[in-house]
């Protein structure tokens, strides 16, 4: 039964308001279809005065009648609300009194009727918070896009990667364990050097960063400016970065500006970096 409502339900979506007419007229009379009389009623119905196609079957909505409701279906359709589908449960059981009269007892089940207008603000909330992270991805991979196409034309650790979704892209530098990595926020990125050898070897990793720090001087002339060192002692890896001004929030047309400053960053940190990771011993 609930599989026949939403196999109507996504016929109903697909459908032009006049092959809705065409429909109804047959089902009214399958040898002599009265078009506008169909056509009249469903006006009626919608109390429209005329037709606005671009408004017709926007929304589907799906009733379930039944006298009972497993709790497979039931939680199907708890589901399919909270993805803004506009689907309930109505309960009918009919009682037959004592003079013969049948009495029907009609409760909506899903959504609660008491809970209807709050669960509509939960819903409008999580759609909005589904719309802003859909928003955020597709926003993050233009700029992503930029700085790769950008990025390749100065150094080739990162030619190779796609654009992502992710709030991060990262490279190797020649030896396993050590990753350049560039990280776009809303309002600022970065460049960094990521110190990282697997699961379980957090002493490893910090061997590493303290033999980079104990060149912090040099590195850092080589640079060209000073770098945040984060030995994170409450996690594995390490991070060695530098942060720039601007993320992918930032007005679009600064990116070029951001992007330039983030590759010469990741050129300037690799000319450090390369050949000191190379020679560690550790």
């Amino acid at each position: 039964m609930e599989l026949q409502a939403l196999r109507y339900a996504a016929i109903v979506s697909a459908m032009t308001f006049d092959m809705l007419v065409d429909t109804f007229a047959r089902y009214r009379s399958k040898t002599q279809p009265d078009i506008e009389g169909a056509k009249t009623a469903i006006l009626e119905f919608l109390n429209w005065e005329s037709v606005y196609e671009d408004q017709f079957a926007q929304d589907t909505r799906v009733v379930l009648p039944a006298a009972d409701f497993s709790k497979e279906l039931t939680t199907a359709v708890m589901r399919l609300n909270e993805r803004g589908i506009d689907i309930r449960c109505v309960r009918m059981k009919p009682y037959r009194m004592g003079d013969g009269t049948v009495l029907l007892d009609v409760q909506q089940l899903i959504p609660l009727a008491e809970a209807t207008d709050f669960q509509t603000q939960i819903g409008v909330k999580k759609h909005a918070e589904r719309q802003s992270r859909t928003d955020r991805h597709e926003l993050r991979l233009k700029f992503w896009e930029g700085l790769l196409a950008y990025a390749k034309t100065k150094i080739d650790v990162h030619a190779n990667r796609k654009p992502t979704q992710d709030g991060w892209i990262f490279g190797g530098i020649g030896r396993f364990g050590f990753w350049l990595g560039y990280t776009a926020r809303q309002t600022d990125s970065q460049v960094e050097l990521w110190i990282a050898h697997g699961s379980g070897q957090t002493v490893k990793n910090k061997a590493a960063f303290k033999a980079l720090e104990a060149q912090k001087p040099g590195i850092e002339s080589d640079f060209g400016a000073a770098l945040d060192w984060q030995e994170l002692p409450g996690g594995e890896g390490c991070r060695i970065r530098y942060v720039n001004d601007g993320g992918y929030k930032s007005p679009q047309e600064q990116w070029p500006t951001i992007h330039a400053g983030m590759a010469g960053a990741m050129v300037r940190l690799d000319q450090a970096m390369r050949q000191r990771v190379a020679q560690l011993t550790v």
